[in-house]
């Protein structure tokens, strides 16, 4: 770590090295979370910073996929069909849950944007400013992931028991997800032009709000 810290003090003239450092450690956890939590195994199958997959492997990975998709193997954790089937059964588990995956991106999520909020009160170069803006915009994919896999959650128990409350509560979530990805989008675009990736197809920021409209308004018209 000390020459990472090192490095970083040449490159970036800050204050305070060190929390620039661990704040971009913070969001670093954000993309490895979601991707342990929504397995697919090649990068072709998806690209967690677009939530796309090749359009012959699905295209856009909406909330419904979330529901059964399968979790790594090996790291004892549900997906949220495992989870509500557990919890309606009042069955206990010592595996980690979709609400604790949740937690924890809004958890590093908050706190990389509160540290980010501390280093722009200082005059940034711009190659400093333009790192702050990418960990704020991984901060803010962490949100959209935690709205959408809360929102999955909650689509589940509505699918195993037709409780509309259920189907409430997932609207209401993806609605923050969606709020999330403007954010995300906005901060992006702001710095970068989409492209085209080898495996999953176009990486475009507004793509992926109108893939999340769509989302949304899809689960707001689903009928169990």
């Amino acid at each position: 770590e000390d020459v990472f810290l090192k490095t970083l003090k040449k490159k970036h003239q800050v204050k305070n090295p060190q929390l620039l450092l661990e704040t971009w450690q913070i969001a670093s956890k954000i993309i490895p979370q979601v991707n342990r939590f929504h397995w697919r195994n090649w990068d072709a199958d998806w690209s967690v910073e677009s939530c796309m997959a090749r359009p012959m492997l699905g295209g856009f990975r909406d909330v419904f996929d979330f529901v059964n998709n399968p979790t790594m193997q090996g790291e004892n954790l549900l997906n949220p069909e495992q989870y509500t089937k557990m919890k309606l059964s009042g069955k206990t588990t010592s595996a980690e849950t979709p609400d604790e995956v949740v937690e924890r991106l809004i958890e590093w999520a908050e706190l990389a944007l509160a540290n980010c909020d501390m280093l722009e009160d200082e005059k940034l170069d711009a190659s400093t400013n333009a790192l702050v803006h990418d960990i704020k915009a991984m901060a803010y994919l962490g949100l959209y992931y935690a709205g959408k896999i809360k929102a999955a959650t909650q689509l589940a128990f509505y699918q195993q028991t037709s409780n509309q409350e259920y189907k409430k509560q997932a609207v209401q979530k993806m609605k923050i997800a969606l709020l999330a990805v403007n954010k995300y989008a906005e901060i992006s675009n702001a710095s970068y032009h989409p492209q085209m990736l080898a495996r999953p197809g176009l990486f475009d920021w507004g793509n992926m709000v109108e893939e999340t409209k769509k989302e949304l308004d899809s689960l707001m018209n689903y009928r169990n």
